[in-house]
């Protein structure tokens, strides 16, 4: 019986395919390749403020600068063709050839170059050649280039530039202006930026990271790899990945972060309002400013040594906060423990909320604290080291705490009372001074 069979054949460097069909299957055998390689070089002329452009198939490519008084740039191009026998590749790199345009804007670059086909019965296999190119150009050029499935490096200074590859990697540096850059598959890393309005490094599977960047906007994006942001500022940052981690360390401005299931972590930052989020992944934080809201479904959020407002909430997992509160607190988690070490210089400007479902909750607070307490748990027990003045005491079951905490502490006449709610289904309630 004759059968079908689909299937699809990537042919490695290296390597050529042979491939038959027969009887009812697929047989493929590999045979030594030749290869031919040529060295070309041009000369063009370009200046500061003009645009290097090239749409290049699947070229690597590599830029560099010279200097803004660079009175020549230069492209060196090495072209290696591939074929079933030595003529046949020297016959394919004959046809590749390198092209430097001019244009009102800046220079094009351009290859000519053919895939090889390798044929046997119905099966058609290609192979495009590898071509290597390395540009030098003055200071202050803005680059437009694009490749197929080679990977980008370039380092400037440059003006604003948009790099891109398909399956590649993309390292662009020391931009002054916008700088964006994305990669289907690969890496993608954007750094020394300064002036830009808008900061852009998207990879769809693999890992993205900027470092030493300001602008008006960074934007950090992955649907599967890790996000890192290290010593930026904008007034807008904003780094999401469906399935990776996110790290973020000494930054400023507004920022929101989300992984579909990584952990992210935060360090030595300021903002004025920031929002962290994962579904199945754990939150840190240390040594921040700024109110902050921090979500997983069902990992643990540790914050630690900040100031700030805070909202923290886990699903079903641990939240843990330990620093100076400035503002709203609330913290809650479904099933897990919560606990809030408020120091000194804590001050509440609105009620404060700590919540578990099933777990304990622990608080610590200053010496001189005072606000209005209503502390209940279901199933558990309440211990208090500040004095309560009572609206009724305790119930029988040392279950509910109601009163004005630490009145002996009130600042002034007239002072403002806020609320401070303790709930919990089935845990203990612990309150204590610092």
């Amino acid at each position: 019986m004759l059968h079908k069979v689909p299937f699809l054949l990537l042919l490695m460097a290296g390597g050529c395919a042979r491939v038959s069909i027969s009887g009812g299957g697929v047989f493929a055998t590999f045979g030594n390749q030749h290869e031919a390689s040529r060295d070309d070089a041009q000369e063009f002329s370009i200046k500061p403020g003009e645009k290097l452009k090239g749409d290049l198939s699947n070229a690597s490519i590599r830029v560099q600068t010279g200097g803004a008084s660079l009175k020549k740039s230069s492209i060196k191009a090495r072209f290696t063709t591939f074929g079933e026998t030595a003529a046949e590749a020297s016959a394919n790199l004959d046809k590749c050839k390198l092209r430097v345009e001019r244009a009102d804007d800046g220079v094009t670059i351009a290859i000519d170059a053919d895939d090889l086909e390798f044929k046997s019965g119905v099966v058609v296999i290609r192979r495009s050649p590898n071509v290597q190119l390395e540009v030098t150009i003055p200071d202050g050029v803005a680059l437009a280039l694009s490749t197929a499935s080679g990977s980008i490096s370039a380092k400037g200074p440059f003006a604003a530039s948009k790099v891109s590859s398909k399956y590649g990697s993309i390292e662009l540096s020391y931009v002054d202006g916008d700088a964006v850059a994305f990669s289907g598959s690969g890496h993608v890393q954007i750094s020394n930026i300064d002036g830009a309005k808008t900061i852009d490094a998207k990879s769809a599977y693999g890992a993205v990271s900027i470092h030493d960047a300001s602008g008006e906007k960074l934007k950090a994006e992955s649907s599967s790899g890790s996000i890192e942001i290290n010593d930026a500022k904008a007034a807008s940052i904003d780094a999401r990945t469906s399935y990776g981690s996110i790290r973020i360390a000494r930054v400023e401005g507004e920022l929101r972060a989300k992984s579909g299931s990584g952990h992210i972590e935060l360090i030595k930052s300021t903002f004025k309002d920031a929002s962290i989020e994962t579904s199945y992944g754990s939150i840190s934080a240390s040594e921040i400013s700024g109110d902050l809201e921090a979500t997983s479904s069902s990992g643990k959020v540790n914050i630690n040594d900040f100031k700030g407002g805070i909202r923290a909430k886990s699903g079903y997992g641990s939240v843990s906060l330990d620093g100076v509160i400035a503002g709203g607190l609330s913290a809650s988690s479904t099933s897990g423990s919560v606990t809030v070490h408020a120091r000194d210089g804590s001050t509440m400007t609105e009620r404060w909320d700590v919540e578990s479902g099933y777990g304990n909750l622990v608080l610590e607070l200053p010496a001189a604290f005072y606000c209005d307490l209503n502390a209940a748990t279901s199933y558990g027990s309440i211990d208090c080291d500040f004095s309560v003045l009572t609206k009724g005491g305790k119930n029988k079951k040392n279950s509910t705490l109601k009163g004005t905490l630490n009145p002996e502490a009130k600042p002034s006449e007239g002072a403002a009372l806020h609320a401070l709610k303790l709930t919990t289904a089935s845990g203990n309630i612990q309150i204590h001074r610092r």
